[in-house]
């Protein structure tokens, strides 16, 4: 049974480098966040720089990591340009990392993901993710760490 998985594996790979076109690109980006514990919704911003102006970047997942957690945590809300139809991710209560990579991500023949959420970026050649959550009143603060990728075939 693994030899057959390492085979699939390895084919897969192998169309999935062959499917991307020379001049399309998969980035990441990590940023840190902070969130203060008031007991209500807290949203706190952050921006990635550095995009092309009018670019349409493809986000294929991300991933949130709590680092600092004394506990009171409710919810984190992991969003693209703060809109909720935009939505990459969600941590729980009991959760302190969370991952995504979107089902079906892959090249088709037209060399975009077939998965995706799509964004646009605007002239400042910022693209701003939100973060929204809540914690307990009197513990504090809790921090942690937002990664995304990022397809774009230009």
């Amino acid at each position: 049974m693994w030899n057959r998985l390492a085979l699939t594996l390895g084919l897969s790979s192998l169309c999935f480098a062959l499917a991307t076109p020379a001049d399309a690109s998969i980035s990441s980006r990590i940023r840190n966040f902070t969130i203060t514990c008031t007991g209500l919704n807290q949203t706190a911003s952050i921006d990635f720089t550095g995009f092309p102006a009018a670019s349409v970047q493809n986000i294929l997942g991300g991933e949130v990591t709590l680092f600092e957690n004394h506990g009171g945590f409710q919810f984190i809300l992991l969003r693209a340009q703060g809109d909720s139809t935009k939505q990459i991710l969600s941590l729980s209560l009991t959760d302190n990392r969370a991952q995504v990579v979107f089902p079906g991500v892959g090249f088709s023949p037209a060399s975009f993901p077939t998965a995706a959420i799509p964004v646009t970026i605007p002239a400042s050649g910022i693209l701003n993710v939100t973060v929204d959550g809540a914690c307990n009143t009197g513990t504090g603060q809790i921090q942690g760490n937002v990664t995304i990728w990022l397809y774009n075939n230009p």
